[in-house]
């Protein structure tokens, strides 16, 4: 933490020392402005790698509502409440921790900065139908089936105004090209191949 604390300031960015996810957390905005945390998690290392995503903090106009959603229907297990945050964890392998807060603002509109929705895993096309069912019964509604190529997936507007989606782990990013080329070239819906030559003009190169 020490480590990444000093990196982020020498960069000339502010950086808060918080208890955020009832750990120790380095708080900081990116240059749009997106709240960014490290989180201090339960591994060591060797290095100084951020070693995998810890949770998100959901800024919720129902906090009520989208509790109930998430332990009631979704099986997350309630960790912590007080005044200002509801702290959850996920049931499944990789423990990722959700945060419920109360915005500080009224609603603003999507755009740089901002984080449009929330996304969960799930294994197969079968499991996705069931909670699309799910979802429907318990009156938030739900879009249809999405072919997103790389995975399926719905959404739903949860009663607390937090857009969820619901995805597939596959079929993966090898339907479309080779384990070894992943990355290496621009892969486009195919809805917008048409359109290759002029997004090729305008897309920045990256150098990773």
């Amino acid at each position: 933490m020490s480590y990444w604390k000093k990196r982020l300031t020498a960069q000339n960015i502010l950086v808060e020392t918080t208890q955020l996810f009832a750990k120790d957390t380095l708080e900081f905005d990116d240059s749009h402005g997106l709240e960014l945390a490290i989180v201090e998690g339960e591994n060591s290392a060797t290095n100084h790698d951020i070693l995998g995503f810890h949770g998100a903090v959901l800024l919720s106009s129902d906090p009520q509502a989208t509790k109930t959603l998430l332990t009631s229907l979704m099986g997350l297990k309630e960790l912590k409440s007080d005044n200002q945050h509801d702290h959850f964890e996920t049931v499944g392998e990789e423990k990722h921790h959700i945060i419920v807060s109360v915005p500080a603002q009224p609603a603003g509109r999507f755009g740089i900065g901002t984080v449009h929705h929330i996304a969960w895993s799930v294994p197969d096309l079968t499991a996705l139908k069931e909670w699309q069912d799910a979802l429907q019964k318990s009156e938030n509604g739900v879009t249809e089936l999405k072919d997103r190529n790389y995975f399926n997936s719905v959404y739903t507007v949860e009663k607390g105004k937090v857009v969820f989606e619901f995805a597939t782990d596959g079929p993966g990013f090898e339907i479309d090209e080779d384990n070894n080329s992943l990355g290496t070239s621009l892969k486009l819906p195919a809805q917008y191949e048409h359109n290759r030559s002029m997004y090729e003009k305008l897309l920045p190169r990256l150098d990773v």
